[in-house]
């Protein structure tokens, strides 16, 4: 029961499965029969009935300083007040605050890399792992997300003239390769 560092007594209970969202009570016993009660009653909120899951990201690639709006997509997503800022993306090691947009996506902003790589363990080609949280604690499955430079220079679109009615592909590329890296 001793939490530590000066810290006061805590108990730490095991949340038990359940079928439904809702609040239910808590009730504390050290022995199975006797229970004991608090000024105010305790609480604990169920939110989903099934675990969330991130599927996929788009965009899955952003510049090196961040910024970029990314959209997280799956299911059992939550709706949450941003004001309570539990709901977060978690980039590598970096928490950002998330938006729910519907109980399949959740919007937030990509933090910068140095942010994110430091101590992140790197995924697929060099990508960090973008995981989402109803609590800021229990982070549930993600995407991969990589970094890139914005060095390089644009080179003219090919073709780069075509009729008013458009319809055909205008290549736009790079002096550089696109290839994802770490800093």
């Amino acid at each position: 029961m001793d939490a530590g560092g000066g810290a006061p007594p805590a108990l730490r209970c095991l949340a038990p499965p359940a079928t439904s969202a809702g609040v239910v009570d808590v009730a504390i016993s050290l022995n199975g029969v006797q229970f004991v009660q608090t000024g105010a009653p305790l609480a604990f909120r169920y939110l989903v009935a099934d675990t969330p899951r991130v599927s996929a990201m788009t965009p899955a690639v952003g510049p090196e300083d961040g910024a970029t709006n990314v959209t997280l997509h799956g299911t059992n997503f939550v709706a949450m007040s941003a004001a309570d800022g539990m709901l977060v993306c978690r980039f590598g090691d970096a928490m950002v605050n998330a938006t729910f947009v519907s109980g399949a996506a959740l919007r937030c902003t990509a933090p910068p890399a140095a942010l994110a790589l430091a101590g992140a363990t790197l995924v697929g080609s060099g990508a960090v792992l973008v995981q989402m949280s109803l609590n800021r604690q229990e982070f549930y499955s993600g995407a991969p997300f990589a970094y890139m430079p914005r060095t390089g220079t644009l080179l003219p679109p090919v073709p780069s003239s075509k009729g008013l009615r458009g319809g055909s592909v205008a290549l736009v590329a790079r002096s550089t390769a696109l290839d994802p890296h770490f800093a």
